[in-house]
């Protein structure tokens, strides 16, 4: 028996459910835990119930993404969209996929769309920045971190992208800024590993405030 069948255990006939949203909530559950197998699994048994649960086909094809399975999970979100085409979380999740896979123009589509779909889509601007940048187009992945911010102030990684982005163009009064309000955001939700990240760039720039120095 290979390990991902092992990781995989079928459930004791007294303890199936019979209906879809508990099953969906069980995929719900192993998502979180990161066991993704059997959060397919899951979800493939609420869709077999309720083939029009547009939320299990994400769900599903956000599981298939952790796996790598690109292919399958291209497939569930591409389904979802034709059950719920204003669906923004299954182009959102398509627009992940495509970067992944080095397509940054069907990446940036696909957060266009939900953008479209969702204007308060904070996320959806952040990746969009992120795709933005990585092909040069500074100003404009700005506009999009700043969105995203704007959105969600508390936005750590926008602001600490926008930073980043900020540095490549020369602007590192502005830069610092957001590497400051960056740490501190990220120390403050616990992100211990970003914090440290933000701190070493900081301190390699000799830019550090004593308050930053103390709270280390």
């Amino acid at each position: 028996m290979s390990v991902a069948e092992q990781s995989r255990p079928s459930p004791q006939k007294a303890d199936i459910p019979a209906d879809a949203s508990t099953w969906f909530g069980r995929g719900v559950q192993a998502s979180y835990q990161q066991q993704f197998f059997q959060a397919i699994d899951a979800y493939t048994e609420a869709i077999s119930l309720n083939p029009q649960f547009t939320a299990a086909y994400i769900n599903r094809g956000a599981a298939f993404r952790h796996l790598k399975n690109y292919t399958r999970a291209l497939q569930d979100f591409s389904q979802a969209l034709s059950l719920d085409r204003s669906e923004a979380k299954a182009y959102i999740n398509r627009g992940i996929i495509y970067s992944e896979m080095g397509d940054k123009v069907l990446a940036i589509e696909n957060y266009t769309r939900a953008i479209q779909l969702k204007p308060t889509y904070a996320r959806a601007y952040y990746n969009r920045g992120t795709v933005r940048a990585e092909m040069g187009d500074d100003l404009i992945a700005i506009e999009d971190f700043s969105q995203a911010i704007s959105l969600s102030a508390n936005y750590a990684k926008a602001y600490y992208s926008r930073g980043q982005t900020y540095q490549k163009l020369g602007r590192y009064d502005v830069a610092t800024q957001d590497f400051y309000r960056a740490a501190r955001l990220f120390q403050e939700s616990g992100a211990l590993e970003d914090y440290k990240r933000v701190m070493s760039k900081l301190k390699v720039r000799k830019l550090l405030p004593v308050e930053f120095m103390v709270s280390r």
